[in-house]
């Protein structure tokens, strides 16, 4: 199962520098944000990130809701404060326990009947 390991990459890859620019720039959050949107390109970057995020809060509120998941407010805080790369595999990976958890409550209720 590849989602924990893509939950942990998803974290600390997008975490790393931008820990160590806040770090060597004494918490400049004003800067690390005229830095991150100083250009066209960075601006298609940030666009991406915002709308694939979004995307992945719709996928948790309509998919968790489906399945009658608990606790959906962590993955929308994972996607909020880290990134869509933390989010998304963090819910996929709970998802798929979810789904493995409701498929042998159903084969055990199937058995005792």
């Amino acid at each position: 199962m590849p989602y924990p390991v893509l939950t942990l990459v998803g974290m600390l890859v997008p975490l790393t520098p931008a820990m160590h620019f806040l770090f060597t720039h004494q918490f400049d959050v004003g800067q690390f944000i005229h830095l991150a949107t100083a250009s066209a390109a960075s601006w298609t970057a940030w666009l991406d990130v915002i709308i694939s995020a979004v995307t992945v809060l719709v996928l948790v509120y309509f998919e968790g809701h489906r399945l009658g998941m608990k606790r959906l407010w962590l993955f929308c805080i994972a996607t909020v404060f880290v990134g869509p790369s933390f989010g998304l595999p963090l819910f996929l990976f709970r998802r798929w326990q979810w789904t493995k958890q409701l498929a042998s409550q159903s084969t055990s209720a199937l058995v005792r009947n």
